[in-house]
């Protein structure tokens, strides 16, 4: 069952996905996480195998994205935005303006 879990993991799946997937409850997953990061054997094991697939799934996803970038630009705009906010995100300045005032302060 855990080589099962952490393949749908490793393929992208959310937590609760994965868990439904395999027939385990949410909370059970939560606490075996808790347990793991607490150090607490075999659960701390479990934790580095389910980051190992957390990286897997991420990094096959980005090579997914990677290699549509080549027939189409957009793929590669996706990234950039993500990755590079600063220098490739979307910059939308968002203006207000007040046409009521409040008759009182605010006392704080």
């Amino acid at each position: 069952m855990k080589k099962r879990l952490l393949s749908y993991i490793a393929a992208g799946n959310y937590q609760h996905v994965a868990c439904a997937a395999v027939g385990i409850d949410n909370s059970t997953f939560t606490r075996w996480r808790e347990k793991g990061e607490a150090g607490h054997e075999p659960y701390a094991t479990f934790c580095k195998e389910l980051t190992r697939a957390e990286i897997e799934a991420q990094a096959n996803l980005v090579e997914l994205v990677r290699s549509h970038a080549i027939g189409d630009w957009r793929a590669a705009a996706f990234l950039l935005e993500r990755k590079h906010k600063k220098d490739w995100g979307r910059h939308e300045t968002i203006e207000a303006t007040v046409t009521q005032q409040l008759d009182e302060d605010l006392d704080l």
